[in-house]
């Protein structure tokens, strides 16, 4: 008996699939899409070691504390971009690098690619401010700043390129 209801069960689930797909159109596999797919980039998993408390996208940041102002994750294509790193009790020489990185844009063939990388050497605690300016404008897209600690990746931060304000 119970080996009948495990086969009835498994016979309305496949039912509700073909169903599903012959309502949605989903082609069969021999059918080529017409629509267009996007790409998807596999992106890096971070190892955080500590040093770093908070990366903070933002459009500006204050003189001398380099804390971030109007932080945000969109920006026009002539926006310059600041990656502000707190870090907290970082031995001295430790090594910060920022690596700014296409993700998906709109360009074919531009994506996951090093746009500009950054690196300093310091220690203490405070906030560093890696920055990105556009040499003319950035293609509309999704990019990345990637934040490493001695050549490890520690942060990963996204942020969109549009031209809608």
């Amino acid at each position: 008996m119970k080996q009948l209801r495990v086969f009835l069960l498994c016979i309305m689930v496949l039912g509700i699939s073909l169903s599903c797909k012959t309502v949605t159109g989903t082609p069969d596999g021999d059918e080529e899409s017409t629509l267009p797919q996007p790409t998807k980039i596999a992106l890096p998993v971070p190892q955080p070691g500590g040093l770093i408390t908070k990366v903070t996208l933002a459009h500006g940041t204050e003189p001398e504390t380099y804390n971030p102002v109007d932080p945000a994750t969109e920006y026009l294509p002539t926006d310059t971009i600041h990656a502000v790193v707190t870090v907290k009790k970082a031995p001295e020489g430790t090594v910060f690098s920022a690596r700014w990185m296409t993700t998906n844009l709109s360009l074919v063939g531009r994506d996951n690619e090093m746009i500009d990388s950054t690196e300093i050497e310091t220690g203490g605690t405070g906030n560093l401010d890696f920055t990105l300016a556009p040499d003319g404008e950035f293609p509309t897209g999704m990019y990345r700043v990637e934040i490493y600690v001695n050549g490890t990746l520690d942060q990963l931060k996204t942020f969109k390129v549009t031209t809608e304000e």
